[in-house]
């Protein structure tokens, strides 16, 4: 992400990415002037672990297109595999 921002890169998308690890990069990336959705064009969610960054609304938005059919599902529920092991 810091690569876009920096313009070495016009895009990037991730799936599966934590919060944790890219909360900072999105601050800087907004600050920087680019452009953040969720890859199916929605919205973008710190929370949904994933990301596309593009360099202008129109890029990001064209990207989205090609990334709206894709199935993602997270693997596994982290706090649901917690209750479980206390159990």
């Amino acid at each position: 992400m810091v690569y876009c921002a920096q313009g070495s890169v016009d895009a990037y998308i991730e799936y599966g990415i934590h919060s944790w690890d890219i909360c900072a990069a999105v601050v800087i990336y907004q600050e920087a002037g680019g452009y953040i959705i969720d890859p199916t064009g929605k919205p973008f969610d710190l929370m949904s672990r994933k990301i596309l960054c593009a360099s202008t609304e129109s890029l990001a938005k064209e990207m989205s297109q090609l990334f709206t059919h894709a199935e993602y599902e997270p693997e596994g529920d982290p706090i649901a595999e917690v209750e479980e092991q206390s159990t």
